[in-house]
């Protein structure tokens, strides 16, 4: 994580305007959850959980999450347009995994098999990146959860 960035005055401003942002949006938000008995039957057979969904939807599934009080490892870029939403991720409880297809790859792959072998760990990714093409899925970190199950 980038300390530095992170102690600048914009920063600061920023993650608190778009904290706040998300808060009210939240607060507007009706949710339902459908077959939130699947992810608690995974979770009762003490085994690693992938969760993967869209770059888009990442901040409702999160949300999702600290909503019903999972711990949760997220994987965020290393790019300083990433380090507002890691931030918040972190006051949110969320443990995170440094890294992205472009930047630092190596190192998100051996913390994913490293806590694919801890129970009840749960890991959540995008499945397409910020780059693109959106909704166009990249095998590599399912390929890596199917081989370390």
């Amino acid at each position: 994580m980038n300390n530095a960035i992170r102690k600048k005055p914009q920063y600061v401003i920023m993650t608190w305007l778009l904290q706040f942002l998300l808060f009210c949006v939240f607060l507007t938000c009706r949710w339902k959850i459908h077959n939130i008995e699947v992810l608690n039957q995974a979770r009762e057979k003490s085994r690693p959980i992938l969760i993967c969904c869209w770059h888009s939807r990442f901040v409702l599934v999160s949300r999702l999450f600290k909503k019903i009080h999972l711990p949760l490892w997220a994987v965020s870029s290393t790019h300083r347009d990433s380090e507002i939403m890691a931030t918040i991720l972190q006051k949110w409880g969320f443990k995170l995994i440094r890294g992205s297809s472009t930047r630092g790859w190596s190192r998100v792959l051996k913390t994913m098999i490293k806590l694919f072998r801890v129970e009840n760990t749960i890991i959540a990714l995008t499945k397409d990146g910020p780059k693109g093409p959106p909704h166009i899925t990249k095998k590599g970190a399912v390929s890596l959860a199917i081989k370390h199950r």
